[in-house]
């Protein structure tokens, strides 16, 4: 009987069996490897992660994609549709709810640039290790598949016809905008952590001249 005892004793700690104590300590282990091989395989140089590390406001590169498709998903779509406003003949006959149905499109379009940005950046990572002339060729068509999905999603509220639409604006969109990103991205990022100082003015500028560009200034 003391025997019994003692052995469920042994195997429990601080009232937790001993199986699941190994199990999460393992699974930490696992997950603490893993971190260190994707940095490993990622090529990082000491000096690269310590300039990430003294950063004072670092925005990582999931984030980065993922900010930078919510505002080319908000602001080149809001400066079609004034660009649409300012010409009565095309808004005056559908009346104010065609505009509201825009506006609601322009939001869905924000929310899926936002979301779809991080596994842009993912895509965006895998080719780095390619030859620089595959990424020159890569990089437009993942710019461009972004941005027909987010525009044609964005642009299926305003019936089938706005899909089609949102779909060939939101490519050339993201056609222009993601090789120019990139490129300034990979130049000024350090272990793929970006200053908000440095991402602010490349995200804004970038999607300010399309909205600049769409609206003749």
């Amino acid at each position: 009987m003391d025997t019994r005892n003692t052995t469920i004793q042994e195997r429990t700690i601080a009232g937790q069996p001993v199986d699941e104590l190994i199990e999460e300590r393992l699974n930490i282990l696992l997950a603490v490897n893993a971190g260190n091989a994707r940095r490993r395989s990622l090529n990082f140089t000491r000096s690269e992660e310590l300039e990430a590390r003294i950063m004072a406001r670092p925005i990582s590169l999931e984030a980065s994609f993922a900010y930078f498709g919510l505002m080319l998903g908000s602001l080149p779509p809001a400066a079609i549709i004034f660009a649409l406003i300012l010409n009565s003949s095309v808004i005056y006959p559908n009346g104010v709810w065609l505009v509201g149905l825009m506006f609601a499109a322009n939001i869905l379009t924000a929310i899926v640039g936002y979301f779809s940005g991080k596994l842009v950046a993912d895509c965006v990572r895998q080719i780095r290790e390619f030859p620089v002339w595959s990424q020159f060729a890569l990089v437009p068509l993942i710019g461009l598949s972004w941005g027909m999905i987010s525009g044609g999603i964005g642009g299926a509220l305003i019936l089938l016809y706005g899909g089609f639409v949102g779909a060939i604006m939101g490519g050339a969109v993201g056609l222009a905008a993601l090789p120019v990103f990139t490129l300034i991205h990979s130049h000024l990022s350090q272990a793929e952590m970006i200053e908000t100082k440095h991402f602010l003015p490349i995200a804004s500028g970038i999607t300010l001249s399309i909205c600049a560009f769409i609206l003749g200034l």
